[in-house]
């Protein structure tokens, strides 16, 4: 097994490429160089003799040429990068690399196994000899594709490994924590949980990662340092000292633990693309569906339909119940923008993508809190939504999400200070989040509907600094205000308005009963609007 702590990891299906422990890009330069290591790499013990290599990638030079053209390659290898020095070894007769500190992706099977890409993609070392290398070894590569079991990938292994640091420190909270950080990943991502550390998280199948709780008690107070490793090259995903108080406070997953769980494992499911190998479906899946969460919470027409389809690409390739969810919530999205000339069409589509998500994400909270919305502005259905809502807090009550569905539910059920203060709950946990502008714009349509304007205003304005190009938080601010009496600030926000939707006018938000300011006029806030015709 290679070293975990210096080796390097080398991608070979697919254009090649090389990364550090770090996950940091170290490919050298030019093809030659590359086709030198891959040369070595795909070779028994990855070590050849210096005279079948100048015959692989000088063959139509002369054999002092051939000599002083490896001795430069090598040289220029060693010089692009320590690490790359480090473990090649040469000799007056051969050229090796260290095989114990090498991680090739043609290793993993689950790389391996129905792969999509073609070895060394793109490589052109520019001489025949090279090139009748390589088209044998890509045809045993496609042999091996075909024989090779067409196993599903279980998705991603998570493991719980916790350390600590002083006498008395608490174990169990550490151990949730981690827990419920794994378990936020796990609702994005496609994942099995393990609660200690592995080299085979399923037999033959390594972890991916290790989310590390080390507890340390220090006056009175539970501080937790966390680290979340990508354990195939060591590269730290987060880390950071957290002070959490008691152990009261995760039992109970205060507000600031809610927090810190949310945005932790958040923070991991954005960095999974960039990090690990996108020849796997759920890492694919997971880039897709993070872009269409930018693409619909910009709650532009184009965007929204851009949305709906990466979510649904997502599903063809990772059958996760959460992508139907996110498509189901694009629909209702684009059913309240109305953006979508055939509504009653995206109603049906949005009520079957979500029975499709329950039926098959039952127990995942996330599923539960966008269908818990569906219900509400689809189905028009209240209390489901509400139940919806209940069991997503009930099975993570770290999710953002939930707390924003749950006060939705209660704002339609006439719960107004009930709605206010889960909604205050709900943008505080995402306050961190790259959408936050969802919480934000949320509360200030809950606030309006409590008559607390002024924190409708203060909402409004957050999302609309969050999200300079987000309609909804500048309708309600136009509305909010003129009921204010300030008239040169909702003049600002109709300028931003016609600056970001085609088509607006002043007259359309007064006098069209398709606008969708639905919230706006059940409360006569288009009144003192008029004033600005």
């Amino acid at each position: 097994m290679a070293d975990t702590i210096n080796y390097l990891e080398f991608r070979l299906i697919g254009p090649f490429a090389v990364f550090n422990r770090n996950g940091d890009n170290i490919t050298p330069v030019g093809a030659k160089h590359q086709a030198l290591l891959a040369l070595l790499l795909l070779s028994p013990d990855m070590s050849r003799s210096r005279r079948w290599l100048e015959d692989k990638l000088w063959s139509r030079s002369g054999g002092d040429q051939a000599s002083t053209s490896l001795r430069q390659a090598l040289s220029k290898l060693r010089k692009s990068s320590p690490e790359l020095s480090e473990i090649l070894t040469t000799d007056r007769a051969s050229v090796s690399l260290d095989s114990g500190r090498v991680a090739r992706d043609l290793d993993d099977p689950t790389r391996v196994s129905g792969a999509e890409l073609d070895l060394l993609e793109g490589l052109d070392a520019r001489d025949v000899e090279f090139e009748d290398w390589l088209r044998q070894e890509r045809a045993t590569f496609a042999k091996r594709i075909s024989s090779a079991p067409q196993r599903k990938s279980p998705g991603l292994g998570i493991s719980c490994v916790i350390n600590l640091h002083s006498p008395g420190a608490d174990a169990l909270g550490g151990e949730i924590l981690a827990d419920a950080i794994g378990s936020g990943i796990a609702e994005q991502v496609r994942a099995w949980r393990s609660n200690k550390a592995s080299t085979d998280f399923l037999p033959g199948l390594p972890s991916d990662i290790e989310i590390a709780c080390n507890v340390l008690e220090r006056g009175g107070k539970t501080n937790v340092y966390l680290k979340v490793i990508y354990l195939p090259t060591g590269r730290i995903l987060h880390s950071r000292l957290h002070e959490i108080g008691t152990l009261s406070n995760v039992l109970n997953s205060s507000e600031p633990v809610a927090a810190l769980i949310f945005d932790v494992a958040d923070r991991v499911v954005s960095q999974i693309p960039l990090v690990m190998d996108n020849n796997r479906p759920e890492v694919r899946a997971t880039a897709m569906s993070r872009l269409g969460m930018y693409r619909l919470f910009s709650f532009e027409a184009e965007g929204m339909d851009e949305a709906e389809t990466l979510f649904r690409q997502a599903h063809e390739i990772d059958p996760n119940p959460v992508y139907l969810a996110w498509r189901s919530f694009t629909h209702v999205a684009q059913l309240i923008e109305r953006t979508n000339s055939d509504s009653d069409a995206a109603r049906e589509q949005s009520i079957e993508t979500a029975y499709r998500a329950l039926e098959q994400g039952r127990e995942n909270s996330l599923v539960l809190s966008l269908i818990g919305q569906v219900r509400m502005m689809a189905m028009q259905d209240t209390e489901g939504g509400m139940e919806l809502a209940k069991q997503a807090l009930s099975l993570n009550p770290a999710n953002a999400f939930a707390w924003s569905t749950c006060a939705f539910a209660h704002m339609r059920a006439g719960n107004l200070e009930t709605a206010l203060r889960y909604s205050q709950l709900g943008r505080r946990v995402a306050r961190f989040s790259p959408f936050r502008q969802w919480w934000e714009v949320n509360h200030c349509v809950i606030s309006l509907a409590c008559n607390r304007l002024d924190d409708a205003i203060i909402a409004g304005e957050a999302a609309a600094r969050t999200a300079p190009a987000l309609r909804p938080a500048h309708r309600h601010l136009v509305a909010l205000y003129a009921q204010k009496g300030d008239f040169e600030k909702a003049k600002d926000s109709i300028r931003a308005l016609e600056r970001v939707e085609t088509g607006f006018s002043l007259d359309r938000f007064l006098n069209d009963d398709r606008y969708p300011v639905a919230t706006i006029r059940a409360h006569g806030l288009l009144k003192p609007a008029r004033s600005l015709l």
